[in-house]
């Protein structure tokens, strides 16, 4: 992926404004995180998503504008809600188309820097403790998947892909434990691009 200046201070600002795209997700998730119980997990394709996949209940969609160098960009969320319990347990599919031409996948290293990028600011956002990050692939989409430990005793598995000009991040929230982790585990593995 490149932009299409060679500018190395366009590709600083690409970059800072994708980070500060998921800081804002991050913000908006973990301050008014859900607790949701345990439920069947439902398969969920919203067509402007275009894509497939697994949460507990019924998703609420959120649509966020947020201003960058590049203009406005519409992050796009949808949050698994299924009802109160003792347990935090969230699941979110995230995604944002950036403007035509902003994004090309032709620099392996620009893709690695990007996906970069947001981890750091997720860990830095959740004063939290990267556990790791490993490059993964779906079907020819390049993405990351990375887990952070944060608080006393939460977690967060994500997946980050880009598939085109659309960036896609998947969220698994939940409090340490097997069950969860098999859970969170069954989320991302699920999503598809249709």
């Amino acid at each position: 992926m490149t932009i299409k200046s060679e500018s190395p201070i366009t590709r600083i600002k690409l970059l800072r404004d994708i980070a500060n795209v998921c800081l804002a997700m991050f913000l908006m998730l973990t301050a008014s995180m859900p607790q949701l119980a345990a439920q069947n997990f439902v398969r969920s394709a919203p067509p402007e998503c275009r894509c497939q996949f697994e949460m507990p209940g019924i998703p609420k969609a959120k649509t966020q504008q947020i201003q960058t160098e590049i203009g406005p960009v519409d992050y796009h969320s949808y949050i698994s809600d299924g009802g109160a319990s003792q347990q935090h347990y969230t699941f979110v599919v995230n995604f944002a188309d950036y403007p035509e031409g902003a994004l090309s996948l032709d620099s392996a290293d620009f893709v690695k820097e990007f996906f970069e990028s947001s981890i750091e600011q997720a860990t830095a956002q959740l004063a939290g403790t990267m556990i790791y990050k490993t490059d993964v692939t779906l079907g020819e989409i390049p993405g990351m998947l990375y887990r952070i430990d944060y608080g006393n005793s939460m977690t967060v598995k994500s997946k980050v892909l880009l598939h085109g000009k659309r960036f896609y991040l998947l969220q698994a929230f939940y409090q340490r434990d097997k069950e969860r982790g098999f859970e969170a585990d069954k989320f991302l593995n699920s999503f598809r691009v249709e």
